[in-house]
């Protein structure tokens, strides 16, 4: 958000006035501050794309300083070719020294089912685990 925003003299696309000028258009105060969500519905957690996400990070933190595993990595980007990159939520090295890559994947909110992956998605997986040897944990 810019550092002063100017009073606009049209309402935001909520309808609510005052609105204020931003890039996007006239928006109200209360547009302005909502939480965006994702398109699966997840609304993003201190920085975390989910609660869900930031719920593991912090499992995995309490794990780590019990000395259950080690190295602990958020975000994680493999390149897979010149255009194409998979990024991995968590990466971290268990007691045995294997590297372990974790994905959190959510509940639908409409079904109440685990989020099924996408196509693009478990070609990725698969593309992560046949060029690095690496496979992905869905928790």
């Amino acid at each position: 958000m810019p550092d002063s925003l100017a009073v606009s003299s049209l309402p935001c696309s909520c309808g609510s006035t005052p609105a204020w000028t931003t890039e996007s258009g006239p928006r109200c105060l209360q547009c302005l501050t909502k939480a965006k969500r994702n398109k699966y519905g997840a609304v993003r957690t201190n920085g975390f794309d989910s609660a869900k996400e930031e719920r593991r990070y912090r499992e995995l933190v309490l794990l780590e300083r019990a000395g259950l595993i080690h190295d602990l990595e958020c975000q994680v980007p493999y390149v897979l070719s010149g255009k194409h990159k998979a990024v991995i939520d968590f990466r971290y090295r268990d007691l045995a020294g294997h590297i372990v890559l974790e994905d959190a994947k959510g509940i639908d909110r409409h079904s109440g089912k685990p989020v099924t992956l996408t196509a693009a998605a478990r070609a990725k997986y698969a593309w992560l685990k046949e060029k690095y040897g690496l496979e992905v944990r869905i928790v």
